[in-house]
């Protein structure tokens, strides 16, 4: 939920730091200053982007692993392989659990290597 706000705040104060450099003329006089003013927006979209992966991949835990990777389709109901009925992809549910759960994989290890 943190990283949530963060990113909305960061997003927020960005977009209306380059609105007001712009509005008051400051960004012909001083060009590197929007430069200063999209950096907010920058890590407030990357925050947003992680938090909607890591959404993503818990979602796809709750179904056992077992979602379409293109359309997020629950494929517990269907067959063990065969096509998704959301959007066409072929699938086998070994494939797509390993799939989803190098993900899962992945995501942990970019949390313990965080600073």
């Amino acid at each position: 939920m943190r990283l949530e706000l963060s990113g909305h705040a960061m997003l927020c104060c960005g977009l209306i730091a380059i609105w007001l450099l712009g509005r008051h003329g400051v960004v012909p006089l001083f060009a590197p200053a929007w430069i200063f003013a999209l950096f907010p927006v920058i890590v407030g979209w990357a925050f947003l982007c992680q938090r909607r992966v890591r959404r993503t991949v818990r979602r796809a835990a709750a179904a056992d692993h077992l979602r379409c990777p293109d359309c997020l389709y629950d494929f517990r109901t269907l067959d063990a392989a065969g096509a998704c009925s959301e959007c066409g992809r072929a699938y086998e549910h070994a494939a797509v659990r390993a799939q989803w759960l190098d993900a899962q994989r992945r995501l942990k290890g970019a949390k313990e290597h965080a600073p």
